[in-house]
């Protein structure tokens, strides 16, 4: 259990590691990418402001140039009238989009400059590789101790089967002691038995053989009064 600990704290501590130095790359290509876009945002701009600025002269050159109509009628004059009309919208509409491109040209704060983006840039491969050899660190460690969690259950397991084993044997060892035991007490009962039953029968010819003594006794004690009685008489 504690080597599982160890390495769900290892692997925590290095992902932990891995992710500073991750968030730090992101924030940091990020601001890169950032500095980048404003600059090719302003490029767009630019590129969009000089072709419309072409447009334009092109537009003030072509009206400079247009030929006065000679047949002065109501129609030409009232269709003149409506082309002037339509290239005055268009030239407004130009100059509208132009001041709005520099609006927000304005708007857009400038990237980095060429050397504060190759420093950037310089910085960010170094997090790379910092990021990279962290990630490296951290895999080979957490394999390190994934190999010793690996080690730890396999002499578990061996330290088990062996337990196991010596289980087995010392049950084994048991029950025919057990049955042993078993055994002995059954022919200590009968023992027992036997014992009682010679106790009994040696009280018994004990009791037998006091009778007898007592009745011998009497035996020779009346033949020994007979015989005093007769050496008297006689």
């Amino acid at each position: 259990m504690s080597n599982v600990q160890d390495l769900a704290k290892a692997f925590s501590e290095y992902k932990d590691e891995v992710l500073v130095k991750r968030e730090e790359l992101l924030e940091y290509a990020q601001s890169i990418i950032s500095g980048l876009k404003r600059n090719a945002d302003i490029v767009r701009i630019d590129a969009e402001t000089l072709e419309l600025q072409r447009k334009l002269d092109e537009k003030q050159k072509s009206r400079g140039q247009s030929p006065e109509y000679q047949d002065k009628t109501s129609d030409k004059i009232a269709a003149a009238n409506l082309e002037v009309f339509k290239e005055a919208l268009g030239e407004l509409r130009l100059c509208s989009r132009v001041e709005e491109l520099l609006l927000k040209k304005k708007s857009i704060t400038l990237g980095d400059s060429l050397e504060i983006h190759s420093q950037k840039v310089d910085k960010l491969k170094v997090l790379a590789d910092s990021l990279a050899c962290s990630s490296s660190k951290a895999e080979q460690r957490i394999l390190e101790h994934r190999r010793q969690k690996e080690d730890a259950l396999n002499f578990r397991v061996k330290k088990e089967n062996e337990v196991s084993v010596s289980e087995k044997e010392l049950l084994d060892e048991i029950t025919e002691l057990e049955k042993q035991r078993d055994e002995l007490e059954a022919q200590l009962k009968k023992v027992n038995i036997s014992l009682n039953a010679a106790a009994g029968r040696l009280k018994q010819t004990r009791e037998e053989r006091d009778q007898f003594d007592e009745a011998n006794n009497q035996i020779i004690f009346s033949l020994k009064k007979k015989v005093l009685v007769f050496t008297f008489c006689g």
